[in-house]
């Protein structure tokens, strides 16, 4: 039986040759096998062995989709791809033995069992996570080219010279100009600055 977690092969219960193929890497000093970091496998200190990090997973897509990201579509590779790798503008996914609405089918490398992975977060408030089909689209897509940062239910954040318009179904954003004459930049209820020689002067431009 070997003494170290991770060897293959060894030539005494100190020194290790050969090391699995599946997370780890000898360290050439210590003469020992380690979580091979460098591939995104790290150390379970529960289970005593390496595996890939939270939130990533080695596997290949099934049947790859069009438009998708293929940097973890490698046959034969034995690295753990984050979400982000998977998909598109992705923080945090889910996976499912068994198939959920969203998912894409991939087949672990390892155990060769196949796993349904789907995003489930957003990496940026630029972007809004569709439970309906689990991706992630770009706020102006849904509440128009002046949203920055948005929700499912409607635009936060517009850019200057717009406005936040609270809305039953979802809110958007609005030109400032359309609500205060000659006004720049503003907030829902106020005008901020004014356009050209134009004066401040309460809530508006004068």
């Amino acid at each position: 039986m070997l003494a170290q977690t991770g060897c293959d092969g060894c030539s005494n219960a100190e020194t290790c040759e050969v090391c699995s193929e599946f997370g780890y890497k000898l360290d050439s000093t210590t003469k020992k096998c380690v979580c091979d970091t460098e591939e995104g496998f790290v150390w379970n200190p529960t289970l005593k062995l390496c595996e890939c990090a939270p939130q990533s997973y080695m596997v290949n897509e099934t049947a790859p989709k069009k438009g998708a990201p293929v940097a973890y579509n490698y046959p034969s590779h034995k690295k753990c791809f984050k979400c982000t790798d998977m998909f598109n503008i992705c923080a945090a996914c889910a996976a499912s033995d068994v198939y959920m609405s969203g998912t894409r089918e991939f087949t672990y490398i390892q155990t060769k069992k196949p796993v349904h992975i789907m995003c489930s977060t957003c990496s940026t408030t630029s972007y809004f996570y569709d439970s309906r089909i689990a991706a992630c689209h770009p706020c102006w897509s849904q509440f128009g080219d002046a949203c920055d940062t948005c929700t499912p239910s409607g635009c936060t954040a517009c850019q200057r010279g717009s406005y936040v318009v609270p809305n039953a179904s979802a809110a958007y954003c609005a030109s400032c100009a359309s609500k205060f004459k000659y006004c720049e930049n503003c907030t829902y209820s106020k005008c901020l600055k004014c356009q050209g020689s134009h004066l401040l002067v309460g809530s508006g431009c004068w």
